[in-house]
């Protein structure tokens, strides 16, 4: 997708592409985000078929949000279509996917490691074909900027040290801190914005 700038962007508004057929992507600033995603932190969730469930304590009572980077600067994405919204929470005995089709939980094993600013998980991944093949993954939440609400989560698979992959993150109460970048579609939902591959680097969180 082409990126193009209007000369008739409003003061407190980046266009990045126009409306044409009913579709605009758009840079809103800190603060002026009229539509912020509402999760709940239920805990009616679909768990794979297991015996049991351990129960842990931590400090992570939010719920967080995933971010893009974008021109070297964290923003939250507003996708066209709600199918592509998501969040993460955690329970007292799994880690929390939110997404369109309600939420799935992947069962906490252990906690490897846990001090005031980082927190690693040992969690089940399941295959749902069979669960005997079911990975078990290492989630490392960490604390980036308290301030801002900022962390970063990283899912790395034991197994494969190429399995490993990295997101930052808000705290959803502090989501309007950081601009979002907003994809209106009126007609055609199926149209996302495409990110360029930048890399995270402890200056995003700053």
């Amino acid at each position: 997708m082409g990126v193009s700038y209007s000369a008739v962007a409003q003061s407190d508004t980046l266009f990045i592409q126009n409306w044409e057929n009913g579709h605009a992507i758009y840079l809103l600033p800190p603060g002026k985000f009229q539509k912020p995603p509402v999760w709940t932190s239920s805990d009616s969730i679909y768990y794979p078929p297991v015996p049991s469930f351990r129960k842990f304590k931590f400090d992570l009572k939010e719920t967080y949000i995933p971010l893009t980077v974008y021109k070297g600067e964290l923003l939250y994405y507003d996708p066209c279509d709600g199918i592509f919204e998501n969040a993460w929470v955690f329970n007292d005995s799994a880690f929390v996917h939110l997404y369109y089709d309600g939420p799935e939980g992947m069962p906490i094993a252990a906690i490897e490691h846990e001090d005031e600013n980082e927190i690693q998980f040992r969690i089940l991944q399941f295959n749902y074909e069979d669960i005997e093949k079911s990975l078990e993954y290492y989630l490392t939440v960490k604390r980036v900027n308290k301030e801002r609400g900022l962390l970063l989560f990283i899912f790395e698979n034991p197994f494969d040290s190429k399995d490993t992959y990295s997101f930052p993150v808000v705290e959803q109460r502090k989501l309007h801190l950081l601009p979002v970048l907003v994809n209106e579609s009126k007609y055609q939902k199926y149209i996302e914005f495409a990110f360029p591959e930048e890399e995270i680097t402890p200056e995003l969180f700053k």
